[in-house]
């Protein structure tokens, strides 16, 4: 299948422009299919729990794993990014250091700071462009989004990375506003752990989330949700002790919401029929040109946030042009393209925006 072929199983209303990725990434056809039959399944009592929902999600590790560059025992199976901070937690040494970026998503930060609260460990923070010279000999772990969901700011995951190494602290990612559009290979980034909530960019129902754990540290972190889901026969052990989790990181897993896995594996199915490289240009290409004719600075990544004079009338204004955004606080509008999306509908954003725009280069 080409392209041009795979973005024509996406349809977003008629005479709607979708421009909302960083909130939730739109389905594939082949997605809807999957879930509505699933949804027959159920109502009528015909379906095998396991053989058609929840096996599903173990093609899902595999196809995940394949989008990482890495390997499916590496991964684990996660309802949120939150659960997954929290076991990333449990591997942060007693009294340990933890570094975070200034106003980054909740989901990355608060499991470390409800630690620190119980004097687990402690936490610093620093601003994301200075986060790699904030590190310290007493640095235990850095934990990051590398892109920012509030402004689509990327995080210099080399620099930061080589900080960490150097200090001997673990470095833990969350790739949700990122994975999907923009490559990531953990089989040559020093990334320890890297979360994804798939319900954006992966194009997957709500519900479906990854986490790595590189190989080296799967007994550094602790399986604090462990359930049958986790365990070493997960179809065949479901009642008492002892404890016998799985061999790899699928001791982490959860136990699953079926219905949004069984969605998630033509989702991720049809991501892949895309390469990497193409996928990220194709994503990146309508927020480079409406920062263009918007003359702001262009982004490094696929959300671009643009200053407004009033939110909720720029806001008011893509509604009536049929343009979904987000009105974020602040006085601000993100736009987030996805391969999905063109650079004609970039240009029609733009022409709604450029009223509202707060700032203006001089000329």
């Amino acid at each position: 299948m080409n392209t041009r072929d795979v973005i024509g199983l996406f349809s977003p209303a008629p005479g709607t422009v979708y421009l909302d990725t960083a909130t939730y990434g739109l389905p594939p056809a082949p997605t809807i299919r999957a879930l509505e039959q699933a949804l027959r399944g159920w109502r009528g009592g015909t379906a095998h729990w396991i053989d058609d929902w929840d096996s599903e999600a173990e093609v899902c590790r595999r196809l995940f794993a394949r989008l990482i560059h890495g390997s499916a025992g590496e991964v684990s199976l996660m309802p949120a990014v939150s659960v997954a901070t929290g076991i990333v937690a449990t591997g942060v040494p007693a009294g340990g250091q933890v570094l975070l970026a200034e106003g980054d998503f909740t989901s990355v930060i608060y499991p470390f700071l409800d630690a620190q609260r119980r004097g687990l460990l402690r936490v610093r923070e620093a601003p994301l462009a200075r986060l790699a010279e904030a590190v310290t000999k007493d640095t235990s772990m850095v934990a990051v989004s590398l892109v920012q969901s509030a402004d689509g700011a990327v995080a210099d995951l080399e620099a930061i990375g080589a900080a960490a190494r150097d200090a001997d602290a673990r470095l833990y990612v969350d790739g949700s506003q990122a994975l999907g559009a923009m490559p990531v290979d953990v089989s040559e980034m020093a990334i320890d752990y890297l979360s994804c909530g798939a319900y954006k960019w992966l194009c997957c129902p709500r519900g479906v989330a990854f986490l790595y754990v590189r190989e080296a540290l799967w007994d550094a972190v602790s399986p604090v949700v462990a359930s049958w889901r986790a365990g070493d026969d997960p179809y065949g052990r479901f009642y008492g002790s002892p404890l016998a989790l799985a061999a790899d990181a699928a001791r982490f897993d959860v136990s699953l919401a079926w219905h949004p896995w069984v969605g998630a594996r033509p989702s991720l199915e049809t991501l892949l029929l895309i390469g990497d490289d193409e996928r990220f240009a194709l994503a990146r290409a309508p927020v480079l040109r409406l920062a263009e004719l918007l003359e702001l600075p262009p982004p490094g990544s696929s959300i671009l946030s643009v200053p407004v004079t009033d939110s909720a009338r720029a806001g008011e204004a893509l509604h009536t042009a049929g343009i979904k955004a987000s009105v974020r606080s602040g006085g601000q509008i993100r736009i987030a393209s996805h391969f999905y999306n063109s650079v004609a509908e970039a240009e029609r954003a733009a022409e709604v925006l450029k009223p509202h725009l707060a700032l203006r280069r001089q000329p």
